[in-house]
């Protein structure tokens, strides 16, 4: 048993709880990153570019993660989940945000 997932340390509260975060990557190090993401207690979307890997990650992962194809706008739905708190882009990955008003 992992000694660092939050269901192994009762003592603990997930440490992102209520924090939303995208990440990029729905395989190896993006994928883990996400996993792990999710077991500290936010809510992940997972940005890629192919539809059936996102896919299999969101079923692997389970629980409080959204997958989203790379090369679309992605609106975070405050009401429902909250400020984006945390961006995790790897190489060659650009997200950009529109300039304020």
């Amino acid at each position: 048993m992992d000694p660092y997932t939050p269901s192994h340390r009762p003592d603990r509260f997930p440490r992102l709880k209520g924090e939303v975060a995208v990440i990029a990557g729905s395989n190896g190090i993006g994928f883990a990153t996400a996993k792990r993401f999710v077991e500290e207690g936010p809510y992940v979307f997972i940005v890629g570019r192919w539809k059936a890997e996102l896919n299999k990650a969101v079923e692997a992962i389970g629980l409080n993660v959204v997958a989203c194809r790379a090369g679309f706008l992605i609106t975070v739905d405050k009401q429902k989940y909250g400020a984006l708190d945390c961006v995790i882009a790897r190489g060659l990955t650009t997200l950009s945000a529109p300039e304020p008003a």
